[in-house]
């Protein structure tokens, strides 16, 4: 247990930025203006980010109907 929590507060605070990598998501995948096109008067379509319970955070696309 000592072991590991040594080992932990070893590593650095920051993640190293060549780390990081791209994901592609729904904001990056849809064009949002050819589907407002698409959909009935009175509907608009917007992204958003929401998390499901304990999961990680998601990108979506929000229908709306006024």
């Amino acid at each position: 247990m000592t072991g590991r929590l040594i080992d932990r507060l070893a590593e650095p605070d920051e993640p190293e930025l060549d780390a990081v990598t791209d994901a592609e998501t729904m904001r990056s995948a849809i064009d949002r203006g050819a589907v407002a096109a698409a959909i009935p008067p009175g509907w608009t379509v917007r992204s958003d980010i929401v998390r499901y319970g304990n999961d990680t955070l998601t990108d979506v696309l929000v229908f709306e109907h006024d």
